[in-house]
């Protein structure tokens, strides 16, 4: 079967190609990104994209990821070796590169190409009748993200308004940054007035916040005023595109308030996101809002991957037993409950500190980041131990 994701430019060349178990979609130039992720997920033979329809690598190496034995064809009219593009693609293992559209179908019917016949996209000097060798100038991603792989997604999100989810971001992200490159990025109903105003880099260096967008009304008398609980349509969309840059390591999202039974959000942060993380309050008092999401829980299966509980007086077992209720098989034993230490704003130097400049001596902050993220936490560096020199006597 045949996932076809072309132009206009290449649709007429392409369709007779497709047959009638394959699919064919046409987008727009730079507008195929979405498309190839989700033709990761169809478990099709072969990818025939068109290389002006991809926004850059990123959407090739999702679709590497997920599909390592499928067959990729990228389509080049009128591009020769050098294109910084090309030589990605040839660099991410993808050999099929077609610039004669006439050519397709006979591509297609012969195996894979090799190396051999691709090694010209990446070093143009190999192109027969080179006379002397081409510098090709490749876009370098961050050393920290090798090709072939993508940013770590963490999506954070609340069971109500003002239970601590920027904060808990925030925090994840600050101490991520402490060594790694990490953004943070805002798609939450409400953003925060804090991270808005913040420059890249001024709370920890490898820290870099993309901002959210109050929505405003559109229409009638009221037009322009803030609708403070309404998420913007492109929320998740600006997420993507930071995941698809991989710049970073990791992408810390803020979602804001979710509703775990009817918000999209949340799903498309289930299906793409490697750790989900959901905040809500420890406190008995506030502890309603949990049983209300239990029953949503248990009837939508829109679990997350680790339970964040803010404030005190609710252990980590305590919520446990609560949810449970007599039922065994929920939450299933994957769901963890962590427990997040409660944060009082410091003032340091003339101005208040909150995540995620919380100095690295903060012990407890960093346990509970550790304990949230499991798996996703980076392993320490092993030190080295310096050498220990023997005594010697100093001279008389």
């Amino acid at each position: 079967m045949i996932e076809a994701i072309v132009t206009r430019a290449t649709e007429a060349a392409v369709a007779s190609l497709v047959g009638a178990d394959g699919h064919l979609e046409v987008v727009e130039r730079g507008g195929g990104g979405p498309a190839v992720e989700a033709a990761a997920r169809v478990p099709s033979d072969t990818l025939v994209v068109d290389a002006d329809a991809l926004p850059g690598i990123g959407p090739l190496v999702t679709y590497r990821l997920a599909r390592p034995q499928s067959r990729a064809i990228v389509l080049a009219p009128g591009r020769s070796p050098g294109d910084g593009l090309l030589a990605s693609v040839a660099a991410l293992g993808i050999y099929d590169i077609v610039t004669d559209l006439e050519e397709l179908s006979a591509v297609l019917a012969r195996p894979p190409a090799t190396l051999a016949q691709a090694i010209r996209w990446i070093d143009p000097s190999q192109e027969p009748g080179a006379q002397a060798a081409t510098a090709t100038r490749i876009e370098v991603v961050d050393r920290l993200v090798p090709l072939g792989a993508r940013s770590q997604l963490i999506a954070v999100g609340g069971i109500a308004p003002g239970v601590g989810t920027t904060t808990v971001a925030a925090a994840i992200a600050g101490a991520l940054a402490r060594r790694w490159g990490v953004y943070l990025v805002e798609a939450s109903q409400v953003p925060s007035a804090a991270l808005g105003a913040a420059e890249p880099g001024e709370w920890v260096p490898r820290l870099a916040v993309v901002p959210g967008a109050l929505v405003s009304v559109a229409e009638g008398e009221e037009a322009g005023k803030p609708l403070p609980y309404a998420r913007p349509p492109e929320a998740w969309e600006r997420v993507m595109e930071v995941l698809r840059a991989r710049d970073r390591p990791y992408v810390v999202a803020d979602l804001g308030t979710v509703d775990v039974g009817v918000d999209e959000l949340w799903r498309l942060a289930s299906r793409h996101a490697d750790l989900t993380v959901l905040v809500g309050p420890g406190e008995p008092a506030r502890f309603a809002w949990w049983l209300a999401w239990r029953w949503r829980a248990r009837r939508h299966r829109a679990l997350p991957s680790t339970v964040v509980l803010t404030g005190s007086g609710v252990s980590p077992r305590n919520w446990w037993l609560a949810m449970s209720d007599g039922d065994p098989g929920f939450p299933p034993a994957s769901v963890r409950a962590v427990h997040f230490p409660r944060l009082e704003p410091r003032l340091r130097d003339g101005r208040w500190e909150t995540p995620p400049a919380y100095p690295d001596g903060e012990e407890s902050l960093r346990a509970a980041v550790r304990e949230i993220l499991g798996d996703l936490w980076p392993p320490e560096p092993e030190g080295r131990p310096r050498p220990k020199l023997p005594w010697l006597p100093r001279r008389k």
